[in-house]
């Protein structure tokens, strides 16, 4: 239901915000007669908190006697509002969104203009398409979706803006705004170790994202089998820090582990725990922490799989 809910209302945010229109998922439970309705909220990619001076700007393009209108915009900063980061995420999200009479029939990728790259994810470029443009884009039958042809690229380098602005320096302009904005938000915070082995992807992006790096070694975060029954090792060695796999099915709850399981635990652990692996020796106040957390969590991780193996 969350996932319908996000895309539809990215896909018709417009029709939503300007139309006395509402779209609810019913969700009935057949068999007792009852159910849930769940509203869904348009999602506007371009509905961004206050503006960048000078943007957004809109870049024309004339192909064969056809225009085309690109408008142009870019977020002022990173974001944790829904309209940021949308349904698949922000860097996903970045670049052309194509709409035909206020439906969005594609949200993001640059479709041969640039690659996808992490400091271009504040630009979002709107188009309004009414069919289909010989060599630009074809529609499919449904008009539900759109894709870019052969000479799409090429016609979008020659696009310009009144005052000269092309395509390459809003692009530019773009990663100039994440870079500055990516400053400001990390200096204030204090660098950690980068994220290693163990971590999920998703969880490893965000930190390299909202963190600034130590030039230093990675910080695993894995699993293997200990002799004790600590929940806890710390091999600052090996830059690693180990977890008790007798407790992992418990954690998991019975589901199947994999290298990148238990994000939430892993991604606590990796903020609470991470600079006792910082430097070349281990102060008394890293070592007094360690002791409290191996006492506290693996009594914890004891509770957690006594209450697992107590399931029916």
């Amino acid at each position: 239901i969350s996932h319908l809910q996000g895309h539809l209302g990215l896909t018709f945010h417009r029709i939503l915000t300007d139309r006395n229109i509402r779209i609810v998922i019913d969700a009935e439970d057949v068999r007792v007669g009852a159910g849930v309705r769940h509203p869904v909220a348009p999602i506007d990619p371009f509905a961004y908190p206050d503006t960048l001076s000078g943007w957004p700007k809109d870049l024309k393009v004339r192909a064969d006697g056809s225009d085309l209108l690109m408008r142009c915009h870019i977020w002022p900063r990173r974001s944790s509002t829904p309209e940021y980061r949308l349904p698949g995420g922000a860097e996903t999200r970045q670049g052309l969104y194509f709409y035909r009479r206020n439906r969005l029939l594609h949200a993001g990728g640059w479709e041969g203009i640039h690659a996808p790259d992490t400091k271009l994810q504040l630009a979002r470029v709107a188009i309004d398409i009414d069919g289909d443009t010989s060599g630009l884009f074809v529609m499919n039958p449904e008009k539900s979706r759109v894709s870019v042809g052969p000479r799409f690229a090429r016609a979008v380098a020659t696009a310009r803006a009144d005052d000269g602005t092309t395509i390459n320096d809003y692009l530019q302009a773009a990663e100039a705004a994440w870079i500055t904005a990516n400053r400001r938000t990390t200096a204030r915070r204090k660098p950690v170790l980068p994220p290693g082995k163990g971590l999920h992807p998703k969880v490893s992006r965000e930190i390299r994202n909202e963190l600034p790096l130590l030039p230093e070694e990675p910080l695993n975060i894995q699993w293997r089998r200990f002799t004790t029954d600590a929940f806890l090792e710390f091999d600052r060695a090996n830059r690693t820090l180990w977890l008790n796999r007798s407790y992992r099915q418990a954690i998991l709850g019975g589901r199947r582990g994999s290298g990148n399981d238990a994000p939430v635990l892993k991604a606590l652990l990796f903020l609470l725990a991470g600079n006792v692996f910082e430097g070349a020796h281990l102060g008394a106040r890293g070592k007094v922490n360690i002791e409290v957390w191996q006492e506290v969590l693996t009594a914890a991780a004891k509770a957690e799989r006594s209450t697992f193996e107590a399931r029916p």
